[in-house]
């Protein structure tokens, strides 16, 4: 029991060391973390560009992303422009100068990445790879069939 209780802890313990290695980053740009993790969702382009997306999407409560945004934009790191079709929606956009610091924080994603799988073979990549992605499944449709309850 112990070990899959080691197991799900992972992601903790992941959590963690991508805070300690993005704190000089943090400093320097003087950002939170979730004010990095904004500006890398936005630089996705698989994602949405509304604060509303980043709520749901990243799981982050209205006021944290509103605050966020307010520092993000007055830091000149992102721009806000009204939707054409519905002025009640603010689609944000990344300045030059925040591509700076997201391509700052995917060089130590990598480099995170590069340690936690540091000793792993290929196969092994292979197997974690499925067995985390049966694990989400598993997680999903439990998720799914308590909300319809």
């Amino acid at each position: 029991m112990y070990q899959e209780y080691e197991i799900l802890t992972l992601g903790t313990e992941l959590k963690k060391l991508l805070e300690q290695k993005s704190e000089p980053l943090m400093k320097k740009y003087d950002l939170r973390k979730i004010e990095l993790d904004i500006l890398a969702y936005l630089s996705s382009e698989a994602c949405g560009d509304t604060a509303k997306e980043i709520m749901e999407k990243k799981h982050i409560s209205k006021a944290h992303v509103s605050k966020s945004i307010d520092n993000l934009k007055q830091r000149g790191l992102i721009t806000l422009n009204e939707d054409s079709k519905d002025h009640r929606y603010l689609h944000i956009t990344l300045s030059a100068k925040a591509n700076v610091v997201v391509a700052e924080f995917m060089a130590i994603h990598e480099e995170c990445r590069r340690i936690v799988f540091s000793m792993l073979t290929k196969e092994e990549m292979e197997q974690i790879s499925n067995i985390c992605k049966k694990m989400q499944e598993n997680i999903r449709c439990e998720m799914t069939s308590t909300q319809k309850k």
